[in-house]
């Protein structure tokens, strides 16, 4: 059951969902660094791709974005089309806001060296990998 929650709230929330903290509607105010990054051309590269070719341009964007997040202790709160949204928790135990952005940087280079990495050795084929990441700190409302 851990591993559900985990995998559909995330590892925070769904502790919290489990313990009986937190139910649906829900929620706090919580610091956090926000990271949001996007495939460029996303639609026009659906359009102009074979499926399976797609999608695996997809899951390439999808391992050098979101799996930094998570190496760096963050946490993947969605999956929007080809939209990733994570946080970085702020609490002082982790430095503070610095703490929080430093892992936050440290995933947004991590990402970039995937995506790098994919294109050199040639496992993208030519296919085009481009994105944008966004981060912002502040207050936000966090719950199910």
């Amino acid at each position: 059951m851990e591993n559900i929650v985990n995998a559909c709230q995330g590892p925070t929330a769904g502790r919290r969902v489990l313990s009986g903290d937190i139910r649906r509607s829900d929620g706090d105010m919580i610091p956090a660094v926000v990271w949001f990054s996007d495939l460029r051309g996303s639609t026009r590269l659906s359009d102009q791709m074979a499926p399976d070719d797609y999608l695996a341009l997809l899951n390439h964007y999808l391992e050098c974005t979101a799996a930094p997040v998570v190496a760096e202790g963050g946490e993947i709160l969605n999956f929007i089309g080809d939209g990733v949204l994570g946080i970085f928790p702020i609490s002082e135990a982790e430095g503070g806001l610095a703490g929080a952005a430093r892992r936050a940087t440290r995933a947004v280079e991590a990402a970039l060296a995937k995506c790098a990495a994919l294109r050199a050795d040639g496992s993208l084929g030519g296919a085009p990998l481009e994105f944008g990441i966004g981060l912002a700190s502040g207050e936000l409302m966090f719950g199910i």
